[in-house]
């Protein structure tokens, strides 16, 4: 008995109008398979075969507990990256390399890094580097 067959003997219902029914309440489609014990691939394929993805809401539209609160949840708590480069480590690179093009060529590491961290133009930075190493 294949898992259509067994959610419309479950619910009584054909599978499109079981589907059409969790989509209608704002439950996604994660959920939905989850609830009907369906593999989420297959049941996308069954989404597209039955075309029943034009009943689920957007996101901005779900309940609560379908919305994602993963790692890549835009609204989550922001993460502080590790820095892959110390402040004296730029600014070593930085004396060492004082040209902008110099630096693009042979440093380790791009010149968009430096910039970014300090918020200054080029010309300061290397001052900060002469000045404190």
């Amino acid at each position: 008995m294949t898992k259509v067959q067994q959610v419309r003997k479950e619910f009584d219902e054909p599978f499109r109008d079981v589907v059409k029914g969790f989509a209608e309440m704002g439950y996604s489609r994660s959920f939905t398979a989850k609830v009907l014990e369906i593999n989420l691939s297959y049941f996308r394929q069954l989404c597209t075969r039955f075309d029943l993805h034009q009943y689920f809401k957007p996101q901005s539209e779900m309940l609560l507990e379908c919305k994602p609160k993963g790692k890549g949840w835009p609204k989550g708590k922001k993460r502080k990256r590790r820095e892959k480069y110390s402040n004296n480590q730029l600014l070593y690179a930085v004396k060492k390399y004082p040209f902008y093009d110099e630096f693009i060529l042979s440093a380790p590491m791009a010149a968009s890094t430096v910039k970014r961290r300090f918020n200054v133009s080029w010309r300061e930075i290397t001052l900060m580097a002469k000045q404190i190493l």
